[in-house]
């Protein structure tokens, strides 16, 4: 009797062990497959797009990594795995999602960096409200086409690949690409609108920016940003200086151990200079156009007005 229970005992756990491999092996099978997706769910995805005809470029040159509002994001069709359920998938592989795709070619993004800013509101009665706003920056990696579509199960072939594609990446029908071209030059006049904000940093989450490189400003549209708008990066410096105290004639040999130390604001440095190419209700996305050297995050942005 008791070697027919541990019989069943190990194959009781020789079941659930099978099951859940095959469960890990197949991520299909780990999604509600009735969900689809409205043409009104897709983000607008803006690409930098330079034409080497009015930039001094040596060929037309594209910016992979851009910025989607986290509500956008939140309904975006998602890459769930391959045929074989392997977290990577090469050129040669289909990958899945789930719904029916209406929709032909795709571009495949994935998230890099998320960015987030507080915005505070203080009501009548004096209480102070805070609102947190995010955005998320995305990089594209691969372009694929619809195939077919079986039992709520989207089938897409990978025909460009930059980087392996991995489950969870994000997918954004090539219909919904938006390209932007460098904008002129807009300088704030004296009508404008003070904005003062920070660099959060760069696009692709680097500790620094080079030029030509794309930046994110905590400042929108909401707060008078406009696209062309040229935005300066300053530093400030403060340093300390001793002073005098006023003591009595009698301290007066001994005044020097009276001193006070005052610290003194520097007047600001222009260290950066930035173009906005894209503004979203909370958040700007700025190229750096000219700097004295690597920027780093977490940095203040003026207009001209101010600056």
């Amino acid at each position: 009797m008791s070697k027919t229970l541990v019989r069943l005992s190990l194959l009781l756990c020789s079941f659930i062990t099978i099951s859940a491999f095959a469960e890990q092996r197949n991520p299909l099978e780990q999604h509600d497959v009735n969900a689809t997706h409205t043409e009104a769910e897709y983000p607008e995805i803006p690409l930098i797009y330079f034409n080497a005809k009015n930039h001094k470029f040596e060929r037309p040159f594209l910016f992979r990594r851009t910025l989607i509002d986290e509500s956008q994001l939140q309904h975006a069709p998602r890459i769930l795995g391959n045929q074989t359920g392997f977290k990577y998938s090469s050129h040669q592989d289909v990958v899945f999602t789930k719904g029916a795709m209406k929709n032909v070619d795709w571009f495949v993004f994935r998230p890099v960096e998320n960015f987030k800013r507080d915005v505070y509101t203080t009501a009548e009665d004096g209480f102070v409200d805070k609102t947190s706003h995010r955005i998320q920056s995305v990089e594209k990696i691969a372009e694929v086409r619809f195939a077919r579509y079986s039992s709520g199960i989207s089938e897409m072939q990978i025909v460009n690949q930059i980087q392996e594609i991995r489950a969870n990446d994000i997918l954004v029908p090539k219909e919904r690409i938006t390209f932007i071209d460098l904008p002129n030059e807009k300088h704030a006049d004296k009508n404008k609108v003070a904005v003062r904000g920070n660099l959060l940093g760069h696009v692709d989450g680097s500790l620094f920016a080079g030029l030509n490189d794309a930046v994110v400003i905590d400042r929108g549209h909401h707060d008078g940003v406009e696209v062309g708008d040229i935005l300066n990066v300053i530093e400030t410096q403060q340093v300390v200086v001793e002073r005098d105290r006023q003591v009595a004639s009698f301290l007066q040999p001994i005044s020097g151990l009276f001193k006070k130390k005052e610290t003194v604001e520097l007047p600001h440095q222009n260290v950066a200079k930035l173009i906005v190419v894209k503004t979203y209700p909370h958040f700007s996305m700025a190229l750096l156009k000219e700097s004295q050297g690597p920027l780093a995050r977490n940095k203040i942005v003026v207009n001209t007005v101010e600056g």
